[in-house]
Order: structure tokens, then sequence, then C-alpha cells
């Protein structure tokens, strides 16, 4: 019964902390530099761990940290750098989305050197990227995630009322200028006969709408959201992040399948420390290199960000890490890597109720169809060969 309550509140952890993660992400680099922000959380999630593995007598070599240095380069300073980047512009849920594609470059990296796939597997990869190609050439997809609330953006479309029901037209696509231009024009002819025809009033109203359409132009950013759906323009913006996830999911497979015993230590604490020591380094050097931090203030961090920066150290790596691996020594494998499938699905939870994102029925097809994928890619391997703790990816 003791055993059994700390294996539910483990389970939660992996679920429901590892799937916040990404909400976290998302409110952590509203105010703070994200390659900076996430060079903090690597760098002090990865000396925290390095302490407790200190502290049970764990030691490395330096041939070890080599090797730990050139994975926690493309685990963390890749993957993390490149997720962090991307929650900028696109919903945390649809991040999560494309971050659970890992289990597929993983089989794939696994098939090129020679091992068999199984039916299942081949079955669980083509259904997984049907749902990453369904979410990709979605048009909810390249909605922009709600802004910060001093983002400008955000003040453009506060500032537009929501269309009445059964208009044709949303009114959120008009700019706020032209809201006014309405209401002078409204103003201008209420309590007019139909004759009116005054050169005056006519001059009067055609400057009121010359300036609200300059207005408007210089109010709308180029490239944003055109009513409910999204501009080639956005299209184009957007895709450059939902590839860097992408890309970042293949950086991830590949330092998981390199960071391996013998060429990093057996414990994970001790392994996993070094990579985000080594991968938190570098993306405060990327970061630096950037110029994130020019003009930066510590002052600018919102409390909300640092609260988020705090619970991925703290909650996202500790305490989630924690119980990841001790569920890896008293839980099945097949079991412990569920969480692969459901997080996503937390992370897209979450964001809808949390943060106001996107829930439409394309994400959530996709969404099943991804996780559906996982589930079938994930049994398919265990079936095979046992799944380590070296081809999960947490955030």
């Amino acid at each position: 019964m003791f055993l059994g309550g700390y294996m539910v509140a483990a389970y939660a952890a992996i679920y429901l902390i590892w799937g916040s993660t990404y909400l976290a992400i998302r409110l952590a680099v509203d105010s703070i530099p994200p390659l900076f922000m996430m060079g903090v959380r690597c760098a002090a999630a990865g000396a925290l761990m390095l302490v407790w593995a200190a502290v049970r007598g764990e030691r490395a070599t330096l041939r070890h940290w080599g090797h730990a240095a050139f994975a926690g380069a493309l685990m963390f300073a890749g993957s993390y750098g490149a997720l962090a980047w991307a929650e900028q512009r696109v919903a945390s849920g649809i991040a999560a989305l494309l971050s659970a594609t890992t289990p597929f470059w993983l089989a794939a990296f696994e098939w090129s050197g020679g091992s068999r796939p199984s039916r299942r597997s081949i079955a669980g990869l083509i259904v997984g990227l049907a749902g990453v190609a369904v979410l990709v050439g979605g048009r909810s997809t390249y909605q922009l995630r709600p802004a910060a609330p001093g983002d400008s953006l955000a003040a453009f479309e506060a500032s537009s009322p929501p269309a009445a029901p059964g208009t044709p037209l949303d009114r959120r696509s008009i700019p706020a200028p032209l809201h006014g231009a309405g209401k002078v024009a409204a103003g201008t002819m209420a309590g007019r006969p139909p004759s009116f025809a005054g050169h005056s009033r006519r001059r009067e109203l055609r400057r009121d709408l010359a300036e609200a359409f300059a207005a408007a132009g210089r109010a709308l950013p180029p490239g944003r959201l055109a009513g409910p759906g999204a501009t080639p323009d956005v299209r184009h913006e957007l895709l450059a992040p939902i590839v860097a996830i992408l890309a970042g999911t293949l950086a991830w497979a590949a330092g998981s399948l390199y960071a391996r015993p013998p060429r990093v230590p057996r414990s994970l604490a001790l392994s996993a420390g070094m990579s985000l020591t080594a991968g938190g380094a570098l993306l405060l050097a990327a970061s630096w290199s950037a110029g994130e931090l020019t003009g930066f203030s510590p002052r600018e961090v919102s409390s909300t960000s640092l609260a988020a920066l705090a619970y991925l150290v703290v909650f996202g790596s500790l305490v989630g890490f924690s119980a990841y691996s001790w569920l890896l020594r008293v839980a099945p494998p097949s079991r412990v890597a569920t969480h692969a499938y459901v997080n996503p699905l937390v992370a897209i939870a979450l964001g809808s109720a949390l943060a106001g994102e996107p829930l439409t029925s394309t994400i959530v097809c996709a969404g099943l169809a991804i996780a559906a994928g996982v589930a079938f890619v994930l049994a398919g391997q265990i079936r095979s060969t046992e799944v380590t703790e070296s081809t999960e990816r947490t955030v």
C-alpha cells in the first residue's frame, strides 16, 4: 500500500509535471530571453544533480565529461534551445505535439543501424507522421499564440471587439482605427436626410477615413493574423519555429543514442547532470553571442516568468527526474514509457485551459494520431529490446 502511494505520485509527476513544462517554458520566455532562460534552467538543474551524485559518492572521468558535453550540446543546447526559441512564437500545446515525435527519430536511427522494425513500429511511424502532416498543414496551427500583455499584437487584438453572431466578416480582422472611422461615418450620417451631400462633410469623412487607414497600416504588424485564420506571411513566419522544434527532436534522438554507457557513467543522475551542465553552459554562451542580453535588465522579468523558471528547475528537472529514475527501478519500462504520449495531451489541455491557446478539431485529431503513433512505436521497440532511460525525452 505504501509502495502503491509512491507509485501513483511518481506517475503523476512524470505525466502532469512533465506535461506542464511546455506551458511553463512559454510563460518563462514571455519576459526572459529564451536561450538565456533555458541556459539558466539547464545549468542550475545540472549543478544540483551533480551535487546529488557527489553526495552519493559517484564520480566521472574526463573522458566521460567529453562525451557528456557532446551529448549535452545536442540534447540541451540544440533541442532545448530550439524549443525555448520556438515557444515565443507557437502555442505550447503545438510545441509539445511536435516534441512528441522524438521516438520516431529514435526508431529511424535504430532501423538505419540494422535493427529490423516490427510491424507495430512501422504502423506507429506512419500514423504518427500523418498526425504531424495534419498538424503542420492545418490552418489553425499557424495562429499566433496569445501574446504577452505588453505585446503590440495583444494590444491590437484587445482593441478590436469580437464579431457579432452571424457576421460574415470577423471584426477582429479590422484594425482598431477603422472601428473609429466607422463610428465617425455613422455619427456623420445619424440624424441627416438621405440627400446629405455637403462637400465639406464629404471632405471631412474622406480625411477621417484616410487617417484611419494610415493608422491601421502603422498599427498592424506585418504578417500577423487576419481574422480566425492565418495569412501566408504568418505561415511563412511560423514555419521556422515548427522546423526548429522538429530539428530539435532529431538532435535529442541523436544525443540520447550517443549518451549511453560506457561513453557516460551508468548513474542516471551523474550522466544527466553532466550533460545538463554542459548544455546549459553552451546555451548561456549562445545567448551572449546572439546579443540576447544587450539592453536586458533583470527588472524586466515578470514574477510569472520567474516563477515559471523556478518551476522548471525544481519540479520539471529535479522532482520529475527523481520520480522517473525511481520508476525505472520498480516498474516495467513499457509502463514508464507511456509518459511520451501522455505529456503532449496534458500540455494541450493545460495550454487551452490556462493560457487560452487554440483547441481546434485539427489539433485534437493530430494530437491523437501522434499519441497513437508514439504508443505503437514504443510498443514495437519494447517487444524487441528494453527501453532505456537515455531514449526518453523530457522537458
